[in-house]
């Protein structure tokens, strides 16, 4: 793998399949953006939606590619060490090795975007807005730093801190699916209903098969008024299809009843 492709290896997609246990009243039902880290794109569990929104900043301009040094062998190692570490687990030891590659390479912002996320693996959220602001400081142009940065601040209950940084993923990067998808959570849970449905489609449009964002639009369309039954039906059992964990509220819902043999049909 060449190693600039590790730049932004490590940035937490949300839990993975075996996600906690959902709620069980409808109107909770969305994603939540960060329970948790996981080499994987699958959120899985969900939150409700309040506050109004902020409006969402003006994107931040990217720099030439002259603008990210070059790594020295040694940071190299460095970083090769911490994804083999990464990928058993085993996140002490990456932190080890991400923060030696930033000893080496203080102003590459590879070791600060993987130790970021590691350090938010490690659950030390603080530690990683730190790390991944210094990613981005040094790469305004780093989509998934601005992603995992809008994680940890809807995890922080910073709902305009996570659009900023999740609305600035998707200007850098609009044709990928997870993106619109995390947006259309946050401001779903922001009160853009809309606006939500918009990015879901559109995370379905890029994807076919992204099971969660059908998912999410099931919820969205039965959380319209009137709701639109019939489209949540046809979201929710693609996503089903899928791959994804069925819901006994949900089956309730959208499953046709069984019919009743007591009963004379008219």
């Amino acid at each position: 793998m060449p190693v600039h492709s590790l730049l932004w290896t490590f940035v937490p997609q949300w839990p993975p399949a075996a996600s906690p246990a959902r709620p069980r009243r409808l109107r909770r039902y969305t994603y939540l953006l960060a329970i948790g880290l996981a080499c994987s794109t699958h959120p899985h569990e969900r939150a409700g939606a309040e506050e109004p929104a902020a409006e969402t900043p003006a994107p931040t301009v990217a720099p030439s590619p002259a603008a990210t040094p070059a790594l020295p062998k040694e940071a190299r190692d460095a970083a090769e060490k911490g994804l083999a570490d990464f990928r058993a687990e085993q996140f002490e030891e990456a932190r080890q090795e991400f923060s030696r590659m930033i000893e080496l390479a203080p102003n590459h912002p590879m070791g600060w975007a993987n130790l970021g996320a590691v350090e938010y693996r490690l659950n030390a959220l603080n530690e990683a807005e730190e790390d991944l602001k210094k990613a981005v400081h040094l790469d305004p142009a780093a989509a998934s730093a601005w992603l995992t940065l809008g994680i940890i601040y809807y995890q922080k209950s910073d709902l305009d801190g996570s659009l900023a940084a999740l609305s600035q993923a998707v200007y850098l990067e609009p044709n990928v699916a997870r993106n619109h998808l995390y947006l259309g959570v946050l401001v779903r849970k922001k009160g853009w209903l809309d606006a939500a449905g918009d990015e879901l489609r559109r995370a379905v449009e890029l994807d076919e098969n992204y099971a969660e964002a059908h998912f999410n639009l099931a919820i969205l369309y039965l959380e319209q008024k009137p709701a639109a039954v019939e489209l949540a039906r046809r979201h929710y059992f693609r996503a089903l299809k899928l791959g994804a964990q069925s819901d006994p509220d949900l089956d309730r819902a959208l499953r046709p009843a069984p019919a009743n043999p007591g009963v004379p049909n008219n």
